[in-house]
């Protein structure tokens, strides 16, 4: 769908204005804008045939005119200009991020405060898909003769911790036998390969009463982080926006965070682009028509395994987020990578 150079530079123009002010934007204002190179005549007469081909819209009779979705679409795709991460800002960024972290429900915590607080919207996260991520280690330590904690890492740098009671006492033999016979079958594959993994074997070990409780709770364990869910953060963010003063409006935005629809909604499957950017009626959920998302996904080892960004109005900074979420992304890789090692 083409536009002509001065219909390009006049929504260009009118749409950065009403990023920047929330207001409609007026022909006279344009015209300012513009160095007086065109004529508020010539510059309405072209706001009316944006308007009729679906780029601009006029939210009362009497106002100037606001981008359609249509017109945001055209505006990312074609004429925004990308505002890199300043040196101060990349350095803001990495320090936060490297701060001495051992676990990834701190990373995670931590990059959504990081999101929120430099964005100014409402940060998401989908945490890693854990599915396909390997099991790195397994320990068993004897609390007492009736309970054993099991200490479970991911390569992700998931690290989960859960006490198992049992009925009769086990002794420290036990423990190491079954030990020894879950790091052989479990450590190195992946959490949807565990039943295969112990299907010989563990008939002819000493403990193997210990098995069926230890192993039921890694699997829970495991698959209980593998639900469709998202993080997210910055509520007063979304609040401040004038977009969403509206108490109603803003009950039903997030309640509908929680729904398992939103994680399937931002959770798709790796895009063409590095970031994706989602503009109002494109989301299928009617309640996110008046939102734009900006994702980006994040790696392990080279595989994805989820995605972060922000949910905020259609009146979006998109020059200054997109680039912004693709470093925090590739930041928030390093780290997890790293957790990894």
């Amino acid at each position: 769908m083409s536009l002509t150079p001065r219909q390009k530079q006049i929504l260009g123009l009118l749409t950065r204005e009403f990023i920047l002010t929330a207001e409609p934007v007026s022909s006279s204002t344009l015209e300012g804008k513009l160095g007086n190179l065109c004529s508020s005549a010539t510059i309405r007469s072209e706001m009316a045939e944006l308007e009729k081909r679906g780029f601009l819209q006029r939210p009362h009779i009497a106002s100037g005119r606001v981008p359609s979705h249509q017109g945001y679409r055209y505006y990312v795709d074609h004429l925004m200009n990308k505002e890199e991460l300043s040196l101060e800002e990349q350095y803001t960024i990495k320090l936060e991020l490297n701060k001495r972290i051992y676990q990834i429900d701190q990373l995670l915590d931590k990059t959504l405060d990081l999101i929120s607080h430099h964005t100014k919207e409402l940060s998401i996260l989908v945490p890693p898909n854990f599915k396909n991520i390997v099991i790195k280690d397994i320990h068993l330590i004897s609390i007492n003769p009736y309970s054993i904690l099991i200490v479970i890492v991911t390569t992700t740098g998931l690290v989960i911790n859960k006490i198992i009671e049992n009925p009769t006492s086990v002794s420290e033999i036990e423990i190491e036998v079954v030990l020894n016979f879950l790091k052989e079958r479990l450590e190195g594959i992946t959490a949807d390969k565990i039943n295969n993994s112990l299907l010989e074997g563990q008939e002819k070990i000493a403990g193997k009463h210990l098995l069926k409780p230890l192993v039921d709770e890694i699997k829970k364990s495991l698959f209980s982080e593998m639900e469709k869910k998202v993080l997210w953060v910055g509520t007063q963010n979304l609040m401040s926006k004038p977009e969403f003063r509206n108490v109603d409006k803003i009950k039903t935005l997030l309640d509908m965070l929680d729904n398992y629809q939103f994680a399937e909604l931002i959770d798709n499957k790796e895009p063409a682009n590095e970031v994706r950017v989602t503009i109002g009626q494109e989301h299928k959920l009617k309640e996110f028509y008046d939102c734009s998302i900006i994702t980006a996904y994040y790696r392990v080892e080279g595989e994805v395994v989820g995605n972060l960004g922000i949910l905020g109005p259609t009146r979006m900074h998109y020059g200054k987020m997109v680039p912004l979420i693709s470093f925090i992304a590739k930041s928030f890789s390093k780290m997890l990578n790293r957790l990894n090692c």
